[in-house]
């Protein structure tokens, strides 16, 4: 009797406790469709579309931006003898879009030639610029852009990305002022690769085939002191060129570091170094080989004083030089560490391993296949290096 009551107690329990919650929940259907509950990209970030219009008489642009915010390009922008993009105002971000600024001409002219892609202005900061091309048609003897990208002296804390510049006359990334990025960018087939000033970091690009005989010395990458270059890829610059060749030159208290240095200033005029750092600078985990084939004088990396060069690759630099090839040449004060130095030089009447005459510090290197492997002189300090 009393299982009975109970279970007819918890049915009327529960049936109570069930129409209560229906009541309690009222009417469960939508009284509308759901709504967005994202933000549109204007709103997170707004963005002004460069649509090029008419452009003012004298003017040495096609498309002016002269206040801050962010824009993009809307198609293929088309242009000589002015700046494609020119940016007057700090804090602004550019966004291409994947779309290419294009020029192509054919000289001799009397129209005005210092014209870029992408023009930055004296005293602008806080820049960037992603996402696009900037080609100048060379085939036929013809002629494009003098920079992909030009920033002035003054500029500073400018920031590439995802750029391709090509076929420009002079460097296809120059960037004068301090604090600067160059990201994952291609410069192919310009006068010269990349310079930017001190303090500025040049990384994970690809900068090859960049020569011209409008340039005395032809560099792949330059950086001023204080200056970081990480992870490129550089390549077949200066060939045939009416002077020297560097595959990367890197001012006091640099850091070059895991760089591959190959096959530059091949047949060019002058002397070639793959790698060349100033004072208190370090080289680590580069490879650098096969650079200044068939020139007058031929070094794999020159360091500075005071410079560490750690863990390189350095091989078949040099070949058939005219006059000498060395593999390292060290300057007083240098620290030379586990590198592998091998090949330099063949064919040549001078032809050393590592050159480090004076004060230096040499340790767990490996050198062979060269006349002489390694030398030193006055002070040096040798660890345990491997030499046949």
């Amino acid at each position: 009797m009393f299982r009975k009551k109970s279970i007819l107690f918890l049915f009327v329990f529960v049936l109570i406790v069930g129409v209560s919650a229906g009541v309690w929940a009222g009417n469960l259907e939508p009284s509308e469709p759901p709504g967005a509950t994202m933000k549109p990209l204007d709103q997170i970030e707004p963005r002004t579309a460069l649509i090029p219009g008419p452009v003012p008489i004298g003017a040495d642009y096609r498309v002016l931006i002269q206040e801050p915010g962010t824009y993009y390009l809307t198609a293929d922008i088309t242009v000589n003898f002015r700046h494609a993009v020119k940016i007057t105002a700090s804090n602004v971000t550019l966004d291409m879009n994947g779309f290419r600024l294009y020029s192509s001409w054919t000289p001799p002219t009397l129209q005005n030639q210092d014209f870029d892609g992408i023009h930055i202005a004296d005293g602008c900061e806080n820049i960037e610029i992603r996402n696009g091309s900037i080609v100048s048609d060379t085939a036929e003897g013809r002629k494009g852009f003098r920079y992909g990208v030009y920033a002035a002296e003054t500029s500073c804390c400018i920031r590439l990305s995802n750029i391709r510049v090509i076929g420009s006359r002079r460097e296809g990334i120059w960037l004068g002022g301090v604090g600067s990025q160059v990201n994952g960018c291609t410069v192919c087939r310009n006068g010269a690769g990349i310079y930017a000033g001190h303090k500025n970091t040049i990384q994970f690009c690809c900068v090859s085939e960049n020569t011209t005989e409008d340039i005395a010395s032809i560099y792949g990458i330059t950086v001023g002191n204080s200056g970081r270059i990480v992870g490129n890829q550089v390549f077949k610059n200066g060939t045939d060129g009416s002077g020297c060749t560097v595959g990367i030159l890197a001012g006091e208290g640099s850091v070059v570091k895991e760089n591959v240095v190959r096959e530059n200033g091949e047949n060019c005029s002058g002397y070639v170094e793959g790698i060349y750092v100033g004072i208190g600078s370090v080289v680590a985990d580069c490879t650098v080989t096969g650079n200044g084939m068939l020139v007058s004088d031929s070094i794999g990396i020159w360091a500075a004083k005071g410079v560490s060069v750690l863990n390189c690759d350095v091989s078949n630099n040099g070949f058939c030089a005219q006059n000498s090839s060395v593999g390292i040449f060290a300057m007083e004060c240098c620290t030379l560490k586990n590198n592998v130095v091998y090949s330099n030089g063949f064919g040549c009447g001078i032809c050393l391993g590592i050159y480090a005459p004076f004060y230096c510090l040499l340790d767990g290197n490996a050198a062979y296949e060269q006349t002489e492997n390694i030398y030193t002189n006055t002070g040096c300090v040798l660890g345990l290096n491997m030499t046949p």
